[in-house]
């Protein structure tokens, strides 16, 4: 299934190139990274969140691989709804040329995650990362410990994805 990439969509990569494949998400993949070698490192829960020309997700619980849902479509946050029937993702680009507005929009999305994962983590990835409205965010967080999520730039920079796709060969429990 490649919702954004229409073209490969139903096209088998292990038939086209007769080679073992392995392939996910790049969020998944940028998550990988981070938890193996990056910021995510040594937490148990951790979620991912990348914002370029959308806002995608990816979800670590428990250390264990990254989670997928019953559908495969867990980590899907730019389809959570924010505002008036609007998604994360089409307020994250109405809002782009007003940068307060924006850190409110993602104040309330964060507050979401954290409220629903209470991960360790948050690991920002992609061009458009921002942080949100710190203060706004915190109002809706109902644990009290959970306000203190820590929300982090990743550490591994333009080859995280990369570096997560390289670990899908690995024996590490990350990558089943």
């Amino acid at each position: 299934n490649s919702p954004n990439l229409k073209k490969f969509e139903g096209l088998c990569l292990k038939k086209f190139l007769n080679k073992n494949v392995r392939f996910d998400n790049d969020v998944h993949c940028f998550l990988r990274a981070e938890a193996e070698l990056g910021a995510a490192k040594g937490h148990k829960n951790a979620l991912a969140l990348a914002m370029g020309t959308g806002i995608g997700g990816a979800i670590i619980i428990n250390k264990e691989s990254v989670y997928l849902g019953s559908h495969g479509s867990a980590g899907e946050f730019g389809f959570m709804i924010i505002e008036n029937e609007k998604t994360w993702e089409k307020l994250y680009q109405e809002t782009k040329n007003d940068p307060e507005k924006q850190k409110q929009i993602h104040a309330f999305g964060f507050a979401n995650l954290i409220n629903a994962f209470d991960p360790e983590i948050i690991v920002l990835g992609g061009g458009g990362a921002r942080m949100p409205n710190r203060e706004l965010m915190e109002k809706f967080i109902l644990s009290s410990l959970a306000k203190k999520t820590k929300i982090v730039s990743g550490k591994l920079g333009l080859n995280a994805v990369a570096i997560g796709a390289a670990l899908l060969w690995t024996n590490n429990k990350l990558n089943k």
